[in-house]
Parts: C-alpha cells; sequence; structure tokens
C-alpha cells in the first residue's frame, strides 16, 4: 500500500474508531501533547545523560522512562 492510499484508508476508519471511545481517544491525545510540549527538540538535545537514561537520575523522570511508561496507551515501545 502507498502512502496515498495508505492515508485515505487511515480517513475513512479513523472516525469510525474514534467513535469506539471518545475519551480514551481523548485522553491519550492529551498525553501526546503534553508530553510533546515538555520535550520540545531543544529540550532533548540540551539534556544531560542523566535526565535521558533510565535508571540515572531522579527515579521516574528520566525521558525514556516517561516515554515508554507514560505513554503507553499511545503505543508500547517497551525493549
Amino acid at each position: 500500500m502507498n502512502r496515498l492510499d495508505m492515508a485515505k484508508e487511515i480517513k475513512e476508519r479513523v472516525d469510525s474508531l474514534a467513535d469506539l471511545d471518545k475519551d480514551v481517544w481523548k485522553n491519550a491525545e492529551k498525553l501526546r501533547r503534553d508530553f510533546a510540549a515538555y520535550y520540545t527538540i531543544s529540550k532533548i538535545r540540551s539534556m544531560a545523560l542523566d535526565e535521558l537514561v533510565i535508571g540515572k537520575g531522579a527515579k521516574k523522570r528520566s525521558f525514556c522512562y516517561r516515554l515508554e511508561r507514560e505513554t503507553h496507551s499511545l503505543g508500547s515501545i517497551l525493549g
């Protein structure tokens, strides 16, 4: 499937998927926006290793921890 076909397919299906559980979609979108607003590209570029890596710095506050654990409802990337 090429990108144009995929875009068309998504457009046709997303509305029906969103109707299934609007609250879940709204919460996931808020989570995504909040995460992206906090972790701007410039912030990520300037972060120290202890702020990025799980097991370093403040417990449960590193970028990787939050990405893997707090955004799980957006899709799992656990390694």
